[in-house]
């Protein structure tokens, strides 16, 4: 049976054109795949600068002792980057399981390991991650939403689709026992702005139902200076309290006692004395990737199919 040279070649140009729109296809699943991530994750917005690249902050530019600080006990473990602008102590034995960046002295004690770069950054570097986390403060702020009073027992915020915003006018404060539950989904984001402290006793927590870690922050905006003295915006947690989200708190110290819990947060303040076991900062795989980054990794995803089609020889 004979077969025409018109007809091998319509065949293999059907084939070709066969080929590149199961190409077409998969890059169409593909992206359509990273545009459902944009929207689950790309929910909070607040752009919080340089001041996101850190799991613990102590941004602070004041004279006082405890602005710029960040004291890490001995034996802490830290998963992400952890940045002190003035002065900062690290106890023995402790891990950064991440970057060091700092601006001020640095003590070490015997024994600490740092996975990523240990880096003193000058003035300039630090007015402006201190600027972005002052900046982020103000637009959450001024998003307006419910107004609810001082939280000082058991409590329930429920997010009521897309972006929630809760305005606290006065202070946290929960005993041994005592928690404040965000409830919501995954495609629920929670901004909750605070005028006052933040107090956990012993056993106390925040906790996260159904809403994710990475889509909630809670915003102490404060009305103190840029010096954050141990006594200006205190934010006390005793030990074996539970909190996850991202914390901002760009005028106010931290103290944290032994044994708090952290999974999936971020504390980023004017600064931070801490006895910490474990932090566990919120993941980066989390979050949404710049628009030239899913071209690449849409091009990528091309290439990827391409390569797996090779012509016959």
């Amino acid at each position: 049976m004979k077969v025409s040279l018109y007809t091998l070649l319509s065949k293999q140009s059907h084939d070709a054109v066969i080929v590149v729109m199961q190409w077409i296809n998969k890059v169409i699943v593909a992206l359509t795949v990273l545009s459902t991530t944009t929207f689950v994750w790309a929910q909070l917005p607040i752009d919080l600068g340089d001041a996101n690249e850190f799991t613990l902050l102590g941004a602070g530019p004041g004279a006082s002792a405890t602005s710029g600080l960040m004291q890490l006990g001995s034996e802490a473990i830290i998963h992400g980057n952890v940045g002190g602008r003035g002065y900062s102590s690290l106890g023995s034995g402790v891990e950064i399981h991440g970057d060091l960046i700092t601006g001020g002295y640095v003590s070490a004690g015997a024994g600490i390991s740092i996975s990523g770069i240990n880096q003193n950054r000058n003035t300039m570097y630090w007015n402006g991650v201190y600027d972005d986390l002052v900046n982020a403060s103000e637009s959450a702020r001024l998003l307006g939403g419910a107004v609810i009073s001082s939280i000082d027992s058991t409590t329930v915020l429920f997010a009521n689709g897309g972006l929630s915003v809760f305005d606290i006018d006065g202070s946290i404060k929960l005993g041994g026992g005592e928690s404040l539950t965000i409830s919501g989904n995954a495609t629920d984001s929670v901004i909750i702005n605070v005028s006052g402290q933040l107090e956990l006793g012993s056993q106390a927590a925040i906790l996260l139902d159904g809403v994710t870690a990475d889509n909630v922050m809670f915003n102490f905006y404060g009305a103190g200076n840029d010096d954050a003295a141990w006594n200006n915006h205190l934010a006390t947690i005793i030990g074996g309290a539970e909190f996850s989200g991202t914390f901002i708190a760009p005028r106010a110290y931290w103290q944290i006692g032994d044994g708090a819990i952290m999974n999936q947060t971020r504390i980023l303040a004017n600064g931070i004395q801490g006895n910490f076991q474990t932090v566990r900062g919120i993941d980066p795989s989390n979050l949404v990737p710049e628009p030239g980054s899913l071209f690449l990794l849409a091009m990528g995803m091309l290439g990827m199919f391409t390569s797996r089609r090779k012509p016959a020889r």
